[in-house]
């Protein structure tokens, strides 16, 4: 007799290796810094400015685990963890046949897809946690209103709550497919005249919102007591413009966002690092079309089926919709509205990441319609091994370069010993101040990094607080914060070195670090470093150490 758990070690394991697989070279010492993945020797508990702290429960929890593992170890184990969750969760939890091995198809799909590889190549490694964690939820929302239980319903609560922690945006994804499922529900309630069962669903809902509230009131409450504050009002038209969705110029705006593609940098310079699947145009198309077949098959399988997931379709289709964003298309318009008149709405710079329902929805479907093609094929042929490979075989094509180690793409990188010498220097000076960081740019390459663009480290890096560019300069994007925002103006526009001297006085800088790897092409000019009130109190490698001595 087959034992469930046996099978369920099986998948583990299938999964971590293939987490494995994905990391490859990653997994070696070092660090995985690219674009917004920074991570540091010390994993300080930070809150940008205006920001929300639904983070804080994970840095703490980060910093915690610092005291006794490095900080590059933290790393492997959240990456490791990261690519296991987004295979076997949906294996778990989609609720698929288990023949054919439909289950194993939606996890491989569900983690090797254009969607996952440009996230992780943006180092947007929280919002992929919480893409992973969209089966769990779909799984407990039908599991809490099909067939109620406390404990359905307890984890429902936590999975939406971990959600938030990581995304606020999935946040917000997740409670519109929340809003899809109830309203289909209802309706079928109303329509088969259940109305008791429409008033306990009534009841649960109102709990699940008293629950989420409570919850989530350690970011709510700051939030809403200081609401002009938050970064929200900062994003305006420029930001929506500079983060639009990505056209792609063979195939139009609507087929690259069916094709899980559309990242907002796609385009810039930034992307020109990387392999891209979409290089190899006809047989990337070939492959979309095949993809796109199979969970066209999967949702006319269902719908026969009368399985109830028109729900999920219709969820996926305003996923789409909302995934195109401000870009020129049929649906500019209903885009422009919510962006305008609904308040949250401006929060979704990047209307992209709607298109993580889809990315759910052609797992699911996408099973669905191999196993339907499957039963077919299997009337007529008698061995389908050549047929079910290459089935299993489309989302690698979809996303090949994802497969060892991002095509040992991204590799594991140590910062240099001079910035931690820079460290130790600077926490030998007992006083309370703050440092300036140069280059002035809130994005750049180091050479140490790899050479490819990645997030200013430096306020990661050092102990004390660090003042650094926060702008973005994105097209006409420009910085979110206000602490920096007069440095920003003087330093850009090549103010004065009296005026931006005066600047650092009066921000309490006492030290500026200069990184040279920017030597020779960058925009800026310090001039001010050659004031007679600046001394150079430390230099090794490519960093120099500034003091500010006030006359």
């Amino acid at each position: 007799m087959n034992n469930p758990l046996q099978k369920i070690d099986y998948a583990c394991w299938i999964f971590f290796g293939g987490a494995i697989f994905i990391l490859w070279q990653m997994l070696l010492p070092g660090y995985v810094l690219n674009l917004d993945m920074i991570f540091t020797p010390s994993l300080k508990v930070m809150i940008g400015e205006g920001a929300f702290i639904n983070s804080l429960p994970l840095q703490l929890l980060l910093h915690s685990m610092n005291w006794l593992l490095p900080g590059w170890l933290i790393q492997k184990f959240i990456l490791v963890t990261l690519f296991f969750c987004l295979g076997y969760l949906p294996y778990k939890y989609l609720e698929l046949p288990d023949r054919h091995q439909l289950k194993y198809w939606g996890g491989l799909f569900y983690v090797i897809n254009p969607f996952v590889y440009e996230r992780f190549l943006a180092g947007h490694w929280m919002h992929l946690f919480a893409y992973s964690f969209m089966p769990l939820i779909i799984y407990y929302l039908k599991k809490t209103f099909n067939n109620f239980s406390a404990r359905y319903f307890y984890l429902l609560v936590i999975f939406i709550w971990l959600t938030g922690i990581f995304s606020l945006q999935f946040l917000a994804i997740d409670l519109i497919i929340i809003l899809f499922f109830l309203s289909f529900k209802m309706f079928c309630l109303i329509a088969e005249k259940k109305i008791k069962e429409l008033k306990f669903n009534f009841m649960s809902v109102f709990f699940l919102i008293v629950a989420l509230v409570l919850l989530n009131s350690f970011w709510l409450l700051p939030y809403l007591d200081n609401q002009s504050a938050s970064v929200i009002n900062s994003f305006s038209v420029e930001h929506w413009q500079a983060f639009k969705t990505a056209t792609d110029q063979r195939v139009g705006l609507l087929i690259n966002v069916l094709g899980l593609y559309g990242f907002w940098g796609e385009h810039e310079p930034w992307s020109e690092n990387f392999l891209w699947a979409k290089s190899n145009f006809n047989f990337w198309l070939f492959s979309l079309s095949l993809v796109l077949i199979v969970v066209l098959t999967g949702m006319i399988r269902s719908f026969r089926q009368k399985k109830k997931d028109f729900w999920l379709i219709a969820a996926m289709f305003a996923g789409f919709v909302f995934s195109c964003g401000l870009a020129d298309s049929l649906f500019i318009l209903i885009n422009s509205w919510l962006f305008n008149e609904v308040p949250f709405w401006s929060g979704f710079r990047d209307t992209n990441k709607f298109s993580a329902i889809l990315a759910l929805g052609y797992a699911y479907f996408g099973a669905l319609g191999v196993g339907f093609i499957l039963e077919m094929a299997g009337k007529k042929i008698k061995n389908l091994k050549f047929i079910s490979t290459l089935l299993f075989l489309i989302p690698l094509f979809l996303a090949y370069p994802m497969l060892g180690g991002f095509s040992g793409q991204i590799k594991s990188v140590w910062f240099p010993p001079s910035w931690q010498h820079a460290n130790d220097f600077l926490d030998r000076d007992k006083e309370n101040f703050k440092i300036l960081f140069l280059p002035w740019h809130g994005y750049m390459t180091f050479e140490f990094a790899d050479n490819l663009l990645i997030a200013n480290p430096a306020k990661y890096f050092f102990n004390k607080p660090v003042i650094q560019s926060e702008n973005i300069e994105l097209a006409q994007a420009k910085s979110l914060g206000e602490k920096t925002k007069k440095l920003d103006e003087l330093i850009s526009n090549q103010a004065a070195s009296d005026k931006i001297m005066k600047e650092l006085a009066t921000a309490n800088i006492k030290y500026i670090i200069v990184s040279e790897n920017l030597e020779g092409w960058d925009s800026y000019d310090y001039r001010f470093l050659e004031e007679s009130n600046l001394l150079k109190r430390y230099e090794e490698a490519e960093l120099t150490i500034y003091e500010l001595v006030l006359k």
